[in-house]
Parts: structure tokens; sequence; C-alpha cells
């Protein structure tokens, strides 16, 4: 059995790379893509995302440069190399109206489609793309979070039966609350994957997301913890030894199934 089926079964650990960048565009990732090319920074950059960019660029200039990206950014090619390192799975970001329809399925390699832009976006950075920058749209309309949830099930039930489909990430690193339980269609029993608010990415806050639909209640839950640590004043010994050690004291407090889907060594500064 492929390992990533094994993962999800919850028999090992669940191994993983995001494919980040790609189906959402993300200048902080890829500030060197040709698809930036003559973007100002201020909009590529400050405002940030794909909605502003295509308001820069025009549709037919702009949709023409984005296509190239996405079938140049990330190609199978890679998809197999990664499977060759490592029986992996994927985590694929994904616009609220556009998805991508390159699962990859003859590639063992599990996939995992998160809703990082959600319509109206839901904490108002870049790589959420906010109609206007810093600013959010979803938790105070309920049609958009009707929509993130219409988007959500259109994804269980298209991919229900491709071999390497996970599940959904409900929505990336939302900034406010919208506690709506998740659930599946009778019969799909895909992955749902919640993420706590951005700021409370560890257990302990006022919202106990670490108690959040325990897998003891809930089938197939996982929940995704973003760990930015603030590292970057500290030695190579000291992360190994006692930051290790504080990282693993943090994962023993979630009662659910827990994945850290994004992380990064950050500085003060």
């Amino acid at each position: 059995m492929p390992r990533f089926l094994m993962a999800a079964a919850g028999h090992v650990p669940v191994r993983g790379v995001n494919l980040g960048g790609w189906l959402v565009a993300d200048n902080w990732i890829n500030s060197k893509d040709p698809l930036w090319y003559g973007v100002p920074s201020e909009v590529s950059v400050s405002k940030g995302g794909e909605m502003q960019t295509i308001r820069y660029l025009g549709h037919e200039k702009g949709d023409a440069r984005f296509q190239t990206h996405w079938n140049t950014f990330i190609i199978e090619e890679d998809i197999a190399n990664m499977k060759r390192i490592q029986d992996i799975c994927s985590r694929r970001s994904v616009l609220f109206g556009s998805f991508g329809s390159r699962m990859g399925h003859e590639i063992q390699c599990g996939r995992l489609i998160d809703i990082h832009a959600a319509k109206g976006s839901q904490n108002g950075k870049g790589h959420s793309s906010p109609p206007d920058s810093e600013k959010l749209y979803w938790s105070p309309y309920p049609e958009n979070i009707d929509n993130t949830i219409e988007v959500a099930h259109f994804l269980a039930a298209h991919y229900r039966y491709t071999p390497s489909f996970l599940g959904v990430e409900l929505l990336n690193e939302p900034t406010s609350s919208v506690r709506r339980h998740p659930q599946n269609h009778p019969g799909n029993d895909c992955i749902l994957v919640t993420s706590p608010i951005l700021w409370e990415q560890n257990p302990g806050t006022s919202n106990d997301w670490e108690n959040f639909m325990p897998s003891s209640t809930y089938t197939n839950i996982w929940h995704d913890w973003h760990n930015s640590l603030i590292w970057g004043d500290k030695t190579a010994d000291w992360i190994m030894t006692e930051g290790v050690a504080l990282i693993a004291a943090d994962i023993a407090k979630w009662t659910g199934a827990l994945i850290i889907g994004e992380w990064c060594l950050d500085s003060p500064t």
C-alpha cells in the first residue's frame, strides 16, 4: 500500500511538501517568475495577489501569463521526482474560482487540495488574493462563506474517485472565526482539514484549537498547524535540542490528527 494511503488511514505519520506559488501565485515565493515582469512592486508585493495583478495587466495579457505559469512552474516531472525521493503527499493551494485538474494519479503521491484564497479573502494577505489589500470580505458576508463551502463540496465530489486524492483543506490561515463544523456528503470519506486563527498557531489559546473536533469524536478530520518560529537569533545546537523539545511538547497537546502544513525559521527583525 502506498505510504500516503497508510498516512490517510492513520497508520504512519504524514510526510509531504507544499506546492506553493503554483495554482495561487505568490510574489514572495516566486518573485523572479516572468509572471511578474513589468508589474510594479506596489501591485505585486504591497497589494499582492492574483486579483490585483490581473487588474493591472488586464485579462488578455494577464490570463496568458497565468496560463503559462500554471503550465510550467510545477510539472509532472517535478512530482515524479518528489515520489522518487519519498512516498509523500503534496499540498496544493487553489483560488476559489480556479482548480487544478492535473492530479497525476499515475504517480503514487497523495494530493491534499488547500483552499488558499477564499472568495473575498479570509485574511487580506496577498496569498489569499484580496480585492483590496489587507482587507478581508470573507467572514462578514455569508454568501462568501457559503461559496467556500460549495467549493469544498465540489472538490470533494469531483475528485472523490481519483486514487491520489486525500481531501480538502477548508481554509488557509483565516484571521476571523466562523465555526461551522465541516461535514462530508454521505458516502464521501475524504479528509477535511481545519486551520486555527492565524495568530493562534499554538496550544493554550482562548479558542482551545488543540481540542477542536477531536479524532475520538470526528472521523477523517485533520488540523493544520502553521508553526512560524522566530528563532533566527538561536544557534543550531539550541534549535536541535531545546527547540525540538519545545515543538514536541506543543504537538503532544493536540488531541486530533495534526499536520504541520507550513513552518519556517525566521529572525526577530
